[in-house]
């Protein structure tokens, strides 16, 4: 009992329960982020696409420039916004003078970041897809996304808390050990065995209320569409709000097992 109690699971989950306001900031920013994001689309989407001339190599080169700015920009709202929510999370911890002294550079760590896994994934791509028949294309392709996008997450999250910590962050550095830090394992598997079985036990409920809801409310074809509707409706907002959650919690937990 006392190793539960002292295990990082349970620090993270006192963390979130002992800050509510902290937590109230994290989801903001997240709103606030997500808000941006949209915003940001529809503009360019109303300022870029439907405006771009005829295709010629002028227009490409615009193109290719336009593309690269608007990457750019996405990193650098990114980057705002996961600053400040690393200051909050960081404020769990210890005091924080807050502010946005060390944004540039933070910014600088995710443009290094997105451009190794860009490349890491082009030449992975190239490589694994070589001599692979079309219709096992997406399959392949899937095989080399999902170990990507594991080391993608977890390289980012233990960069990102290795950043927050540093009181003069050098990029090279944070880097380096972010990418050895990587491979041993043994220090996050629980966190990752523990969304697993989550994942796993959440579908199975909802697959045993859609059994239960199919041998009887959805049992007769004269049930209304609207009851189907409001089950639909349920298990895409209840599956959203799951989701968040372990994604919350994992980048609370994260924080706390790499800042020592």
């Amino acid at each position: 009992m006392k190793k539960i109690r002292e295990s990082h699971f349970a620090k993270t989950f006192g963390l979130m329960k002992d800050n509510p306001k902290n937590m109230l900031h994290i989801i903001l920013f997240d709103i606030l982020f997500l808000a941006t994001m949209s915003v940001f689309y529809k503009l360019t989407e109303f300022f870029f696409l439907r405006t771009l001339p005829e295709i010629s190599v002028t227009t490409t080169i615009i193109y290719l420039i336009l593309t690269l700015m608007y990457y750019l920009a996405l990193i650098l709202i990114y980057s705002f916004f996961k600053y400040s929510i690393l200051n909050s999370i960081k404020s769990l911890f210890k005091k924080t003078k807050g502010g946005f002294d060390n944004l540039k550079k933070f910014y600088l760590l995710n443009l290094l970041i997105f451009v190794v896994l860009f490349m890491a994934f082009l030449v992975l791509n190239g490589v694994f897809l070589i001599g692979v028949k079309e219709e096992y294309a997406a399959y392949a392709l899937l095989i080399i996304s999902v170990p990507l996008f594991l080391i993608a997450y977890i390289f980012m999250n233990i960069g990102h808390t290795m950043f927050s910590e540093a009181e003069k962050p050098r990029i090279k550095e944070i880097a380096r050990k972010a990418f050895n830090l990587v491979f041993e394992v043994k220090r996050y598997w629980g966190i990752f065995l523990a969304d697993a079985v989550l994942i796993i036990a959440y579908f199975t409920v909802f697959y045993l209320i859609g059994v239960a809801l199919k041998a009887t409310v959805f049992k007769s074809y004269l049930t209304p569409a609207k009851y189907y509707d409001i089950y639909t409706m349920g298990f895409v907002i209840i599956t959203t709000l799951f989701f968040y959650f372990i994604f919350f919690f994992n980048r609370i937990y994260f924080y706390n097992i790499i800042k020592k």
